[in-house]
């Protein structure tokens, strides 16, 4: 088969997964009103489909929203790119080195578990309320994928990469970059995803649970208001957004899957 065979059949897998997408939400949809209209889904539970609907579109219409919006991906860009710049760096020095490699492995295993919920309290002390308190949580949250994937990734360089590199007498930095760091490219895309859905997870809850601007406030303030029509609103906005992050840094990891050096 060709190239344009290829691209063909790329094409057509693509656009049968997003009517396969699109047929499933539409199902889901009418599962929501079917029961709310019967009766099975109570009001006092959660609202109908098209009442959510409704609030939605109230709810894109005010400032509030996209004010809401706006401080969430704006203390999301920040964590993504704070964690990106110091997780890659010190996963890529880590994983050089296998004596260093195999001591930081177990502190790192113990202190990447613990959730950012865990530390928010402290970082009320240290930082108080808005846009710090995001950025922090946020950080703390998506640094360690990005770091355990480099490091793994920097460190199980196939040895016939190193070799050559060595028969061409290539310097530290050379094979750092483009042998060690080229190996691991596709690896550390997977950790700039998960990183960027950590991110954004996190982003909701420090508005949530710690109070910090953005569409968690709003859906904190919704929830204390027993306003169900908005709080699943917000919800349905919240997934969309997720879903375009999750799209985006997918799309990157499969470039960045393009650099696989095979053995």
């Amino acid at each position: 088969m060709g190239t344009n065979g290829r691209r063909e059949e790329t094409a057509y897998g693509r656009w049968a997964r997003l009517a396969l997408q699109c047929t499933g939400i539409a199902v889901l949809a009418a599962v929501w009103q079917i029961a709310s209209l019967t009766n099975w889904l109570p009001q006092a539970v959660a609202p109908s489909f098209t009442q959510t609907i409704s609030a939605l579109f109230q709810q894109i219409q005010t400032y509030a929203f996209w004010a809401g919006t706006a401080n969430t991906f704006r203390a999301w860009g920040y964590g993504v790119l704070v964690s990106s710049l110091l997780g890659i760096p010190l996963g890529l020095l880590l994983g050089s080195n296998k004596v260093v490699y195999r001591l930081s492995r177990p502190t790192i295993e113990a202190v990447r578990p613990i959730p950012p919920i865990v530390i928010l309290p402290v970082v009320l002390v240290a930082v108080g309320y808005g846009f710090n308190l995001s950025a922090l949580l946020i950080t703390q949250g998506a640094m360690w994928p990005l770091l355990i994937m480099t490091s793994y990734g920097v460190a199980t360089v196939p040895q016939v990469a190193l070799d050559t590199a060595t028969v061409f007498q290539f310097s530290f930095l050379r094979r750092l970059f483009f042998v060690r760091l080229a190996q691991a490219l596709p690896l550390i895309g997977s950790g700039i995803r998960l990183a960027a859905a950590i991110a954004f997870a996190v982003s909701i809850m420090a508005g949530l649970v710690g109070g910090a601007p953005g569409l968690g406030q709003l859906l904190g303030l919704a929830s204390q208001a027993n306003d169900l029509p908005t709080l699943f609103a917000l919800t349905v906005a919240i997934g969309f957004y997720g879903v375009i992050v999750i799209s985006l840094f997918s799309a990157l990891e499969r470039r960045l899957n393009r650099w696989k050096v095979t053995n």
